[in-house]
């Protein structure tokens, strides 16, 4: 059996457009009208995992936009490239440690 396509996102944002006016006067139409913004907005994406693993390099490499790394070949903050509308968030090292407050 063929695994079903995943619908476009042209395709997914006349679908919402065509339940927002089917629903006008059935249903709230708020929780529809805020998936069809959230179409449109970009993609975050973060890349995370454990220090020296090839976070920046990934997102260099994804991006087409080479990383600044600090001392040591560590990446010192957590920085947001825009790429093809989706922002990817380049990490620091993952903690494994929880925090409290």
């Amino acid at each position: 059996m063929c695994p079903r396509p995943h619908p476009t996102p042209d395709a997914l944002r006349s679908a919402l457009d065509e339940a927002i006016a089917a629903a006008e006067g059935q249903v709230e139409a708020a929780p529809l009208q805020l998936a069809r913004r959230l179409c449109d907005a970009p993609w975050r994406v973060a890349v995370i995992g454990r220090t020296s693993v090839g976070k920046s390099s990934l997102v260099a490499r994804l991006t087409g936009q080479p990383r600044p790394v600090g001392l040591g070949g560590v990446t010192d903050e957590v920085a947001e490239v825009a790429v093809d509308g989706a922002v990817v968030l380049d990490t620091r090292r993952a903690s494994t440690t929880p925090t409290t407050g």
